[in-house]
């Protein structure tokens, strides 16, 4: 008989700082990873100390990086040339995530990040930790739009958050 293919999550950390929200998602990615079959991918819009911790439970990519060579010149030709790069490197780390069958966002603050990601699943999962204040710093109002519009369900850190969302 054919081999059924396994399922795949991808996972998406805003950061992988030493902090509260990809601390979490660690743990959360961790359960995860021991109670299923899933194929785990995890893509951490910032680098640090966690993309290694990450890196043992499936395949992790970072978009921004520190670059390993710096450019020096005119300030708007540096500007135009991040840009560029950062634009290239986006489109190949989308392009190498493949279509998967969940996406987990570990912040209701990645809804310019989900709306990358919009045509690699069909189903999105949103753990929100972030109370009303912390949202309004922290994102605008087309990315939360996009998250609240194209998630499928959300994980609420609190009874405050939960409230929040209803």
């Amino acid at each position: 008989m054919g081999e059924t293919k396994r399922k795949r999550i991808l996972f998406v950390s805003h950061n992988a700082t030493r902090t509260g929200a990809p601390n979490i998602l660690l743990g959360i990615i961790r359960e995860f990873k021991f109670a299923s079959e899933w194929e785990i991918q995890v893509l951490s819009m910032e680098d640090g100390p966690l993309v290694q911790e990450f890196k043992q439970f499936g395949r992790t990519l970072v978009w921004y990086q520190k670059p390993k060579y710096l450019i020096f010149g005119r300030k708007g030709m540096v500007g135009l040339f991040n840009k560029a790069y950062y634009k290239i490197k986006g489109l190949t780390l989308l392009w190498g995530i493949g279509q998967v069958d969940v996406v987990f966002l570990n912040t209701i603050t990645n809804g310019h990040v989900q709306k990358k990601l919009i045509r690699k699943s069909n189903v999105f999962i949103t753990y929100v930790h972030e109370l009303e204040s912390s949202i309004r710093s922290n994102t605008n109002a087309e990315s939360l739009e996009q998250v609240l519009k194209y998630t499928n369900y959300f994980f609420a850190g609190s009874g405050a958050v939960t409230r929040l969302l209803r």
